[in-house]
């Protein structure tokens, strides 16, 4: 008798312990989902990784999500596949991935993986400077036992590109013809020249050529410690117009007391302003012109001018260095 009631106190613990008569849910339902296993990551060429593991769990259909860093999440489309081959770039030398399955209305927990390379460069930054002209320059990160070379492609981005199961899309780099150095001899810049014709023309954009309509991967790499360790970038450098300071000059005719400043477009994409900011007599104006035309008259008044003259982009940020001042 006494053992039965120990057996009916048994049963009634759990109800006892639940509030506003909630049930016991299944445990199959509620527990957490496995996340993925024997996650490998690991470089296949320069720009393309390897992504494997193995299912959660045996004999049920999931999907894996895979999240970049500074990237938005991809959503693998086919079920159980348990590989990804994807190009990328770094933006420097850290290659991060989280990795979640979904099964069953359950989602996992996500597992980190990555992969690490000393960093070689700091603030690395490219500026258009013409449709065929593009200048980067950077700052040496770390002392290195050797020589940081720099490598570069140019064509479409990645999100263009079609990865092959065995990352099979190569891209033919090319060593920085010309490097700039600092004061101690150490790489910091390199201006490169492209002008070829885009592939796929516009009809309404005949003029495009050269970096105008491309993206440009750039691979840094160098040795630390006995070991090669890489830095990879992509950028599109029409993102990041910055045109060299206008060339321009100025007629005087004192017959006619005139002034006739004339200047050189910027040879770049989209609307540009050209911005004139001249003192005369002690007054100052600044005047913005229409980028149809590419000369100005100004009234001599037997003073002096102070005069300078810049490129700006009409929406956006890319701005020219100020002209020379003439006076």
């Amino acid at each position: 008798m006494i053992t039965l009631l120990k057996m009916f106190a048994l049963l009634w613990i759990a109800p006892l312990g639940q509030t506003g008569g909630s049930t016991l849910s299944s445990p199959s339902t509620t527990a957490q989902l496995p996340p993925p296993a024997n996650v490998s990551l690991s470089w296949v060429t320069d720009f393309c990784y390897k992504l494997s593991w193995t299912p959660p769990l045996e004999n049920q259909p999931c999907k894996y999500e895979v999240a970049e860093m500074n990237t938005p999440n991809v959503l693998l489309s086919q079920p159980n596949r348990t590989l990804r081959y994807d190009y990328v770039a770094m933006q420097g030398g850290l290659l991060k991935l989280n990795l979640s399955a979904h099964c069953g209305g359950r989602t996992s927990a996500p597992v980190s993986t990555n992969l690490t390379f000393p960093e070689l460069v700091k603030d690395f930054k490219c500026a258009l400077h013409s449709r065929t002209s593009l200048s980067c320059t950077w700052r040496p990160a770390q002392p290195v036992a050797g020589t940081v070379h720099l490598y570069y492609w140019t064509g479409d981005s990645f999100a263009a590109s079609e990865p092959k199961e065995n990352c099979g899309t190569t891209f033919d780099l090319v060593e920085c013809p010309a490097y700039q150095t600092d004061a101690d001899g150490r790489r910091t810049g390199c201006v490169l020249h492209h002008d070829r014709p885009c592939e796929r023309l516009s009809p309404a954009r005949p003029t495009q050529y050269g970096f105008s309509c491309r993206y440009v991967r750039f691979l840094f790499n160098s040795t630390v410690g006995g070991t090669l360790a890489r830095n990879t970038f992509e950028t599109r450098p029409l993102k990041h117009m910055q045109p060299p300071a206008l060339t321009w000059t100025g007629e005087e005719d004192y017959d006619h007391n005139t002034l006739t400043i004339k200047w050189t477009p910027v040879d770049l994409p989209d609307a540009w302003d050209y911005i004139l900011d001249y003192t005369k007599c002690g007054k100052r104006v600044n005047e913005t012109m229409s980028p149809v035309s590419n000369l100005k008259v100004l009234t001599l008044d037997h003073c002096a001018f102070n005069i300078t003259m810049k490129a700006k982009l009409r929406e956006g940020h890319g701005e020219s260095l100020p002209g020379p001042y003439r006076v």
